[in-house]
């Protein structure tokens, strides 16, 4: 008898034992919360180990019994990883490399089963680009090991392949597509709201840990996130600076898009944080997811999202164009007219070209964990990034496998009409669009990128089943429990 080691692949449980996982799902979830919290205060140095231990624990258990909730935790696990890790810090001590940020590697990285699994289907079309693109990150560990240092391979290794691992396991989840479109958006309303509350209350107050936590960044030579001081700090909330902050409430409001009401007076809070990160590609990041949502939507609905979005940016600009958040904001705005006198854009600008020439003729490529000038290749070179450590034998599969599914989901959208869907395409191609600006396709960046693509395929192969009539069927929010499921 041959034993699948699938969530999906599990014998369905009867009514009663239904019931008891449920209870037993609540217990170990809010057990993993309290002792977190319990830890974080009485023993904050034994939660470096303790701490991805609980969650990796917690993680293989929904992995197995509870496939939606274990999306909605592992999104969480990025969100407040970076945050817990600062609060260990503050009481414990400044460390540095952490172990507590392997949390959500670990957590995602349990995906790797659904990715083993599925190696026999690699061909067919809704995962081959998931399987070509892995294939330019495994090249680029074999030339890794081969020339460079064994931690800096295993960390890149896991930035660059934990968010396909993790975005191939949602796309080949379709048959729960309804439960993951309720959890996913239930998590991104809830972590919109809760990391962009805190993101107010650090602007304004500064709290401690966060102070703490910068000074010794700005020890370590990074002076980009402003100043430990109340108003003067460029918003990164809960995560560990403000450009994947930016990338994750930038996802927030637009898949709160998929949501009414609810959503647009969430949507007010997540604004006034994605412009308090004066992180200016996630801008324009939602400038291009917005323009997507607007012309992937039915006539009906643009009408009632031109009307919501005319009360919400009156909104913002009320609140931005007041003290004390006028001066970050307006600053930052104004450099988008004087760009060539702007420091940053120069020196990234400086940056670009000392490794274009170098760059664009590396064949090999000097694989993952290259260090150039002593510091890790991956910080804010985008496209060039992919040159310099895959070269072109790595580049040409990954961005392959990328465009694939890039140029292939926009069709599906305009056949199958789902909100979720919609948004999901509008967080991918506004993740993408900063690929110029910097590397959107390791960590938490990936996550988004690789995962919101997998979300597209999942919805892709639900629609597609016979027994799916979605112009008969609107989903509406979370309330998934009414839909068929398919056969």
């Amino acid at each position: 008898m041959k034993i699948r080691y699938h969530p999906y692949s599990l014998p369905q449980a009867s009514k009663g034992i239904q019931i008891s996982d449920s209870r037993l799902t609540q217990i170990i979830l809010v057990s993993f919360v309290l002792l977190t919290a319990a830890g974080m205060l009485i023993l904050p140095g034994r939660m470096r180990l303790a701490y991805p231990g609980m969650a990796f624990l917690v993680g293989a258990f929904l992995y197995f019994r509870n496939p939606a909730l274990y999306l909605g935790f592992t999104w969480w696990i990025w969100f407040l990883t970076p945050w817990v890790r600062r609060m260990i810090d503050w009481r414990a001590g400044w460390v540095e490399p952490n172990t507590t940020l392997l949390a959500p590697f670990l957590v995602t990285g349990i995906t790797i089963i659904s990715f083993i699994q599925y190696l026999n289907k690699f061909d067919r079309i809704y995962y081959l680009p998931f399987y070509l693109s892995s294939f330019g990150v495994f090249y680029g560990i074999l030339i890794g090991i081969a020339g460079n240092a064994q931690n800096a391979v295993i960390l890149a290794t896991l930035n660059w392949f934990v968010p396909i691992f993790f975005g191939l396991h949602i796309a080949v989840g379709w048959r729960e597509y309804p439960k993951y479109r309720q959890i996913i958006q239930s998590t991104f309303l809830w972590g919109t709201l809760i990391t962009g509350v805190y993101g107010i209350v650090q602007y304004s107050v500064a709290p401690a840990w966060d102070r703490f936590w910068l000074e010794n960044v700005f020890e370590m030579g990074n002076t980009s996130f402003g100043r430990p001081e109340p108003f003067q700090i460029r918003v990164f909330s809960t995560l560990n600076s403000p450009g994947p902050f930016a990338i994750m409430i930038m996802a927030g409001v637009l898949m709160l898009t998929s949501l009414r009401w609810k959503g647009a007076m969430v949507s007010v809070i997540g604004y006034l944080n994605l412009l308090l990160t004066a992180v200016r590609a996630a801008w324009g990041g939602w400038i291009l997811g917005i323009l997507v949502v607007f012309a992937s939507s039915k006539p009906k609905m643009r009408n009632r999202m031109a009307a919501s979005f005319i009360i919400l940016v009156a909104c913002i600009v009320l609140i931005a164009a007041t003290e004390p958040f006028s001066s970050i904001i307006l600053d930052r705005v104004e450099t988008l007219g004087s760009i060539q006198q702007d420091g940053s854009y120069q020196a990234r600008v400086e940056e670009y070209l000392k490794i274009l020439d170098a760059s664009l003729f590396e064949f090999v490529g000097n694989g993952l964990g290259y260090e150039r000038d002593g510091l890790r290749v991956g910080f804010d070179s985008g496209i060039l990034d992919l040159f310099v450590l895959l070269g072109w034998i790595g580049t040409l599969p990954y961005l392959g496998g990328l465009l694939l599914m890039l140029l292939q989901l926009p069709q599906f959208v305009q056949r199958h009409f789902d909100t979720v869907a919609v948004a999901a395409l509008s967080i991918s191609l506004g993740v993408f669009s900063q690929v110029i600006l910097g590397n959107v396709f390791i960590g938490i960046n990936g996550i988004f990128l690789w995962g919101f693509l997998g979300l597209l395929v999942c919805a892709h192969r639900y629609y597609s089943q016979p027994s799916i009539a979605p112009q008969k069927v609107e989903i509406r929010q979370f309330n998934q429990n009414r839909l068929s499921n398919p056969t």
